[in-house]
């Protein structure tokens, strides 16, 4: 499924596969996988962190990637 979000977009990737643990993390999510990335933004309080984390706690079902 490709989601768009606040003008972003989502499209193919560039052709690499992946590989050992990460694939293994990948298709082992069976609800869904979060791609959390937020490119040259500075978001280092720790405020900030916390509560993203608490709100990814409540959605277990679901895996996590931070970027």
């Amino acid at each position: 499924m490709q989601v768009n979000v606040g003008g972003l977009s989502t499209g193919p990737g560039a052709g690499h596969l992946l590989t050992g643990d990460l694939k293994k993390f990948v298709d082992s999510a069976v609800s869904g996988l979060v791609i959390v990335a937020f490119g040259s933004l500075d978001v280092g309080s720790d405020r900030f962190f916390h509560q993203f984390f608490t709100a990814f706690s409540h959605l277990s079902e679901y895996h996590f990637v931070w970027r």
